[in-house]
């Protein structure tokens, strides 16, 4: 059996095996277990395997006096930590499950998670992750004082483009989506579908302003990627709704109301337009 971490929640859902003695957990690129995410420290935390069998291991986690803390299960680590396996690590809000796997079995938990946590389609995030991940995120956010911004965005008629062209049409539209989004979000960002022809991004450590110019960025390249169809290439567009922290929502469920009543006004402005302009985010932020 490996010791190892299995990465729960963002884009990718990587496994990393905890193979040396010691294994560096930060963003510094030197760092066995890497992230991108700017509230994990450089170097923030240490996994030391102590002792190893074939059906066990003695794995201690030593924080690093990392600005935002380890936290195991919940609890913010003091010093060092005995690990036990199916403990939850949390380090700069990326979520780790310590596990024993051999390859083969920890190639069915990543099937397993990917089919809990992945929308079949487009391969992004499912609807119960990206709320999970959001309510996460927000209150994080609000502990730390730090920021995050949601969008919320439709393609537009999706269901003409179904009843023209075809259901296969409508489905390689929504992954021409998925695709766009994939290319354009950080490490530490999430990119889901939520239903039919409803996305959204979670963006941390991101304001209104900055997660426009992402939608900016999407919508080009959907304008560079058209779609197929009988009379010809087609391209895709969306309408999206953008908020921050900063516009004062109390809870994440109203930050994601408020995204959607932006997404309702854009929608209502440019649904018929192929790369309308970008939608007004909600911020106090300049």
């Amino acid at each position: 059996m490996q010791p190892m971490l299995l990465r729960l929640n963002r884009e990718p859902v990587p496994a990393f095996r905890l193979s040396r003695v010691e294994s560096l957990v930060g963003r510094d690129p030197v760092c066995e277990v890497f992230t991108q995410s700017p509230s994990c420290s450089r170097r923030h935390a240490l996994i030391r395997v102590n002792a190893q069998t074939a059906t066990s291991a003695d794995v201690t986690l030593v924080d690093l006096e990392s600005r935002n803390g380890s936290f195991v299960n919940g609890e913010r680590v003091r010093g060092s930590l005995t690990l036990r396996e199916h403990d939850v690590l949390e380090f700069g809000g990326i979520r780790f499950a310590y596990l024993l796997r051999s390859p083969a079995e920890l190639a069915v938990e990543m099937r397993l998670l990917e089919l809990a946590t992945r929308d079949a389609l487009t391969g992004l995030a499912n609807r119960a992750t990206f709320h999970r991940e959001t309510e996460r995120e927000f209150a994080r956010a609000m502990r730390y004082s730090r920021t995050m911004a949601v969008a919320l965005f439709d393609v537009n008629r999706l269901k003409r483009i179904n009843d023209d062209h075809g259901h296969a049409t409508g489905d390689q539209a929504l992954r021409v989506v998925g695709a766009a989004l994939r290319g354009e979000i950080r490490g530490y960002d999430l990119a889901a579908r939520l239903s039919g022809d409803e996305f959204a991004l979670l963006l941390p450590e991101s304001t209104a302003a900055a997660a426009s110019m992402v939608i900016e960025r999407v919508r080009e390249q959907l304008a560079l990627t058209p779609v197929d169809t009988a009379q010809g290439p087609m391209a895709v567009t969306v309408s999206a709704g953008i908020v921050d922290i900063a516009a004062g929502a109390p809870t994440a469920r109203e930050l994601l109301a408020m995204a959607d009543r932006l997404l309702y006004v854009d929608k209502s402005q440019h649904a018929g337009r192929a790369g309308g302009p970008s939608p007004v985010p909600a911020s106090t932020r300049s």
